[in-house]
C-alpha cells in the first residue's frame, strides 16, 4: 500500500534552491526539469516502498 510522503519546509526550500542553482548555472531549465522528474520518481518509489525513507517523529 502506498503511503504519503510529507516534505519538510527545509526539504522544500533545499529542492527549490537546487533547481534554481542548476537553472542559473546552465542558463536553461532542461537539467532542472530532469532533476525535478528524478525527485518525483524517487518520492513515488519511497511512497511505495515506505521502509526506504528516513523515519522522523512528526505528528500529523
Amino acid at each position: 500500500m502506498a503511503k504519503r510522503v510529507v516534505w519538510s519546509l527545509n526539504a522544500k526550500n533545499e529542492r527549490r534552491q537546487i533547481l534554481e542553482y542548476w537553472h542559473l548555472r546552465n542558463g536553461n531549465k532542461n537539467y532542472s526539469r530532469k532533476l525535478s522528474r528524478e525527485f518525483n520518481d524517487a518520492v513515488k518509489y519511497i511512497s511505495q516502498y515506505n521502509y526506504m525513507g528516513r523515519k522522523i517523529d512528526m505528528k500529523m
